[in-house]
């Protein structure tokens, strides 16, 4: 990052900080290593957010799989996150806190095995996701409820909670996943703002074909 993009996001930062100082940093090697089947750690550094649950961290990951992710809000205010991994392999691992990058993110973190690189392939889980089908209106009306579907009858694959969703629009709307009938998998949500909203959909890690997903809110 340049000294003038640098410069850029500390103006930006929801926080309110300008100095780069300032900037949410994180500690411990969970940010770029960790072993399947072991739980894993990393702290961010985010003192301001004691005593305070809605700090508005959001930590994602993108690669094999979609490790459960646990928080614990420490007596300092920092906030340590704990993940498990059960696939080896290359992930990109997202922290954001209130809406901005902390330092060094997105990472790149290596998941090994037994002490040793174990790289699985993932191109046949990457076939499976693409033969699911997303539908849904892209226009609709505020303040009522709305509905997009993942067709995941011919992926081969039973919807077990794998789902990772992020929107991002003019607020965040309230949105419940369910599989309603065998195959079709429900995405209901309420906006409750007029706007653009993109909707980023991850079955196992992996972009559903058609995501991101617009829908303008009238």
């Amino acid at each position: 990052m340049s000294e003038e993009e640098s410069t850029k996001e500390n103006v930006e930062n929801d926080n309110g900080l300008t100095d780069v100082d300032s900037i949410i940093t994180t500690s411990g090697d969970g940010v770029s290593t960790a072993i399947a089947g072991h739980p894993t750690d990393f702290v961010v550094n985010a003192s301001d957010c004691k005593g305070n649950v809605k700090c508005g961290l959001y930590v994602a990951f993108d690669g094999p799989e979609k490790p459960q992710i646990e928080f614990e809000h420490l007596k300092d205010g920092n906030i340590c996150v704990t993940y498990l991994p059960s696939v080896a392999g290359e992930y990109t691992l997202t922290v954001k806190y209130n809406g901005r990058h902390v330092r060094g993110s997105p990472f790149n973190t290596v998941v090994i095995c037994h002490g040793v690189p174990c790289v699985k392939s993932v191109s046949r889980k990457r076939n499976i996701v693409r033969k699911i089908k997303l539908t849904g209106l892209q226009v609709v009306p505020v303040n009522e409820k709305a509905e997009l579907y993942l067709d995941i009858s011919h992926a081969e694959m039973n919807f077990d909670g794998e789902l990772m969703v992020d929107i991002t629009g003019p607020m965040l709307p309230h949105y419940t996943t369910a599989e309603n009938s065998k195959g079709i998998v429900t995405l209901a949500y309420k906006p409750t703002k007029k706007g653009e909203y993109e909707f980023t959909l991850r079955f196992h890690g992996e972009h559903v074909p058609n995501s991101p997903y617009t829908v303008i809110v009238e």
